[in-house]
């Protein structure tokens, strides 16, 4: 077994003992905490874990706070409490989270254990680069988006800077762009019809590598427990039920939902969409190399 594979294992079964350490509900998530890259830490009955974005927290959890230090908690109901430290908070009661907190048990399964900041390693500055094959973790085989008139965003891994990107339909390119110094672009104001698509990545040395994808005129439909649930931690469920849906083909809407969130800095929507980003399956694992 891979250590990825022994790493979603081992969450997995830290996110189900979570669920049945203790009998109180769970009532919130934790959506903020200061400052960033703070070491700490929520106790719920004889277990001490880390405090990360999207962990579910139930009523009495207690939140060790250091001086100058804060967390705050999305309910249920879209309130947000926050404490401050020195102290031990205690997260009150509150209306349960219901049919949403096994998205963000799930969210264990893909979010970045080192978490802690605004950005993960897959859009962080380049600093050092290996000559490796490039990989877009949001365009796995069998890719597919809406159609219509939208912008796509993806990052990518491997290979030097800078990058040369170009979006292609099946008869003529739709999109150039040069000199990209970071694994990230977005293209904006796209109108795509329904079809077969590809988006090429060339590195410094020349080393071309081809992700081709799909537009539909139909995205999923919403499960009967998101169909309705149109709040801030509702529209980021629904992100994490769309990367995972299909086996993981929507992913690159996914991170589409959040991008309204993340235009306001919203540190909840900016974790998972960084998680999305940056997942790796077997399938989508590299590109389809070009030459």
């Amino acid at each position: 077994m891979g250590r990825t594979e022994t790493l979603a294992m081992a969450m997995c079964c830290l996110a189900s003992a979570l669920s049945m350490a203790a009998d109180a509900p769970e009532v919130g998530v934790i959506i903020d905490y200061s400052p960033p890259g703070a070491m700490l830490y929520l106790e719920r009955s004889e277990l001490k874990l880390p405090v990360r974005i999207a962990t579910v927290v139930h009523a009495g959890d207690r939140i060790q706070l250091p001086a100058d230090s804060s967390v705050t908690v999305e309910r249920a109901d879209s309130r947000r409490v926050s404490s401050s430290g020195p102290g031990t908070w205690e997260v009150p009661a509150a209306p349960a989270l219901g049919s949403i907190a096994p998205y963000f048990h799930r969210l264990a399964l893909i979010m970045d254990p080192d978490y802690r900041l605004s950005a993960s390693a897959i859009t962080r500055e380049v600093q050092f680069c290996k000559r490796e094959s490039i990989a877009v973790p949001v365009l796995p085989k069998g890719a597919l988006v809406k159609a219509g008139r939208r912008g796509l965003s993806m990052a990518w891994t491997g290979a030097c800077p800078p990058y040369h990107l170009e979006l292609k339909s099946a008869h003529d390119t739709l999109a150039v762009e040069s000199g990209v110094a970071s694994r990230e672009f977005r293209f904006e104001q796209l109108t795509l019809d329904p079809g077969q698509y590809s988006v090429s990545i060339t590195d410094s040395a020349g080393t071309i590598a081809s992700f081709p994808f799909s537009a539909r005129s139909e995205a999923p439909a919403w499960p009967d427990t998101l169909a309705a649930d149109t709040s801030h931690l509702g529209t980021v469920a629904r992100a994490v039920w769309l990367a995972e849906v299909d086996q993981g083909v929507w992913r690159i809407d996914s991170v589409e939902l959040l991008r309204p969130l993340r235009r306001q800095h919203d540190r909840l929507a900016e974790a998972v969409s960084q998680s999305i980003l940056g997942q790796r399956t077997e399938e989508g694992r590299d590109a389809i190399r070009v030459h």
